[in-house]
């Protein structure tokens, strides 16, 4: 429901130690679908396997990943409070 209404997303990945190429897919789409409805995503706390994947595939080329949900929650609110 946030991103068809086009509102801040931070997705946080601290319980996730693997993700598939679908799920991957899945990630990449919920950004292009955010993007479409005027939103932002932010990535935050991935596991080092996680980490090392985003390094890989370079997601930070088109959505930031922070170290933890605190960070991403502060530059969501201070672009968008």
């Amino acid at each position: 429901p946030a991103i068809e209404a086009g509102k801040p997303v931070v997705l946080d990945l601290s319980a996730v130690n693997f993700i598939s190429s679908a799920g991957l897919g899945s990630i990449v789409g919920m950004i292009r679908d955010s993007r479409l409805k005027g939103g932002v995503v932010r990535l935050c706390s991935p596991s080092p396997t996680v980490r090392a994947l985003f390094t890989m595939v370079h997601i930070e080329s088109i959505v930031p990943v922070d170290d933890d949900r605190d960070s991403s929650l502060a530059v969501l609110a201070s672009a968008h409070g």
